[in-house]
């Protein structure tokens, strides 16, 4: 048995009890939650690792091959599909010219370039440039339309024009990875930027996604300024349910996770 699926029916078993006996098992309940979300972190971790080394992989190709460019080259195309195919399809890498015209790899998918100057995450190394990682607002991928979080990194000098590489991570994939282990049916699990952007967040609802939850009385009193926790919120902010929320930033990046149960319509 899989610890998603012993750590639910530890919670199943707890919330009948909890309904039975009241706040005597408040402890009990708050304690299944926080090793759920133990888990969730680990699993995004392991993610954003992965992702990580695609990005580093990608720009170490590049960094190798000065002559080639990204675009066209046969060879780098065939890494991005690798590259895509060994994440299950989760993990897409693209290239983005100095003018933030993004192209999608390899070439001969057909897909024309767009523009992503608009994006946060172009706009922010534009402002200060840097080779670091960087987590962007969750939009549409150019070419596929699809909604995904894009975690970006600078090259360290600009190659065919070519000044930055970013991983898109579509959410329909990241949800229905979340959407595994929530507590049904009114629980949620959600990684958050640390500025209260909402990246994913299980059950999938896409008005959701990208918005900003850093104005709500929860993330202010709690999820700002900790590093791990356990509240019972108010009225969400997004679908005012009230919940019992654990959550744990992330150890190597500033993503705060949460995993909450509880709930009623």
């Amino acid at each position: 048995m899989t610890l998603a699926l012993t750590l639910f029916v530890q919670w199943s078993a707890t919330v009948y009890w909890i309904v039975a006996e009241g706040n005597a098992t408040r402890l009990r309940a708050e304690d299944v939650l926080r090793q759920m979300t133990v888990a969730m972190r680990e699993q995004s971790e392991r993610l954003l690792h992965d992702v990580d080394s695609s990005v580093k992989t990608a720009k170490f190709w590049m960094d190798t091959h000065p002559g080639d460019d990204p675009r066209t080259d046969p060879e780098f195309g065939r890494l991005v599909t690798l590259l895509r195919e060994s994440s299950g399809g989760l993990i897409d890498i693209h290239v983005v010219s100095t003018e933030g015209l993004s192209y999608s790899l390899p070439a001969q998918r057909g897909v024309k370039p767009q523009s992503v100057a608009d994006r946060d995450f172009f706009k922010a190394y534009r402002q200060s440039p840097s080779s670091n990682m960087m987590i962007g607002a969750p939009g549409r991928v150019p070419g596929t339309g699809q909604l995904a979080v894009p975690v970006a990194s600078m090259l360290d000098r600009p190659l065919h024009g070519i000044s930055m590489v970013y991983a898109s991570i579509e959410i329909t994939h990241l949800s229905g990875m979340y959407e595994d282990i929530r507590f049904k049916p009114n629980g949620t699990v959600a990684l958050l930027r640390d500025d209260g952007v909402v990246l994913v967040r299980a059950p999938f609802v896409e008005q959701y996604v990208g918005r900003s939850i850093a104005a709500g009385y929860d993330y202010l009193r709690h999820i700002q300024n900790g590093q791990s926790g356990m509240y019972m919120s108010g009225n969400s902010a997004l679908d005012g349910l009230e919940r019992l929320v654990s959550y744990k930033r992330l150890t190597d990046y500033p993503l705060p996770g949460l995993v909450s149960a509880g709930g009623e319509a």
